[in-house]
């Protein structure tokens, strides 16, 4: 389920950040929460995140405690790299557990 920014997940993602320490994360899970899904690029690119997986799994315990996750996941069409060859691009998005 995508998450749709109301006060509860914009809490949630508040005192998750404030128990995490990593920028990178802090910029992830903010990006997540106004965009609702974004690819691997669109978010190393606005966010200036190198690994996306790093910075998630900093943030992602204080989000899990909260009810809250992000889950990476391949698109449902491939995206394909410049050789046509199938890229390890992912689908990010912040849902809600319960």
């Amino acid at each position: 389920m995508i998450l749709h920014h109301n006060k509860e997940s914009t809490e949630a993602v508040s005192q998750a950040m404030r128990e995490t320490g990593s920028t990178q994360a802090h910029r992830l899970v903010s990006y997540l929460l106004v965009n609702g899904v974004a690819i691997t690029h669109d978010i190393a690119r606005d966010c200036a995140i190198g690994n996306i997986s790093c910075a998630a799994s900093y943030i992602r315990p204080a989000l899990q405690k909260r009810g809250y996750t992000i889950l990476a996941t391949r698109p449902e069409k491939p995206i394909l790299n410049r050789f046509g060859e199938t890229s390890q691009i992912h689908e990010w998005r912040l849902i809600r557990l319960r």
